[in-house]
């Protein structure tokens, strides 16, 4: 797609133009972002649709990613083009411009957060279990957090939710060292929910502190 009415392009694909076969490797290409989780610039099955009842979201924002996420969870075959074939223009008054300050951020917390619980119950449902969806998901749990604490903006009730719907699989981790640095960044997970809340909590707050001050 290539972006009209704004700074900046459109992100670049990274998976190789051609078919997709497998559905496993559909999901991989769509967990790993390889391919566009918006909904524009796809055709696709209406029966395929129909069929499974895949629907967006209604009143919120990036409601397209579960939707990709579900047509992943259905489809046998995919095919990839790389050309322009959507011309995406911004405006000044779009739905994604409305609402500013503590508005946009409480905005963006709660339909990330609904992104992210709508993803979970669509990979439960269909029994994925690709481990490239445990990356998939802790990104999305990160954007909800990093939105979260860097505006101050109260979420306990989600993030108990959140834990509800979602357990990492520690048990698949190596032992070597990056996994160890992410054993103690998902430390959270392994606490009660209130405890884990603080914990994430107080990591965000060094983090953002350092940030402020350059450290």
């Amino acid at each position: 797609y290539f972006p009209l009415g704004g700074k900046g392009m459109g992100t670049q694909l990274t998976y190789r133009e051609g078919g997709l076969l497998d559905k496993s490797a559909i999901l991989e290409a769509v967990c790993q972002q390889e391919v566009y989780v918006m909904a524009w610039n796809k055709l696709v099955s209406k029966t395929l649709v129909e069929k499974n009842d895949i629907q967006f979201p209604e009143a919120i924002l990036h409601e397209d990613i579960p939707w990709s996420f579900a047509m992943a969870c259905v489809m046998n075959a995919m095919c990839v083009v790389h050309q322009t074939t959507y011309f995406y223009r911004k405006r000044q008054d779009s739905i994604m411009s409305q609402s500013k300050g503590k508005d946009k951020s409480r905005r963006d917390v709660s339909s990330y957060s609904a992104v992210l619980l709508r993803v979970l119950a669509c990979a439960k449902q269909h029994n994925v279990d690709e481990k490239s969806f445990d990356a998939f998901a802790l990104y999305l749990f990160d954007t909800v957090a990093h939105l979260a604490f860097g505006n101050k903006v109260p979420w306990l009730a989600t993030y108990r939710q959140i834990r509800e719907a979602y357990v990492y699989p520690f048990e698949s981790m190596r032992g070597d060292i990056n996994e160890i640095k992410t054993y103690v960044k998902l430390l959270h997970w392994k606490l009660p929910p209130f405890l884990g809340y603080v914990l994430l909590a107080m990591r965000y707050g060094i983090k953002n502190w350092k940030k402020n001050n350059r450290l």
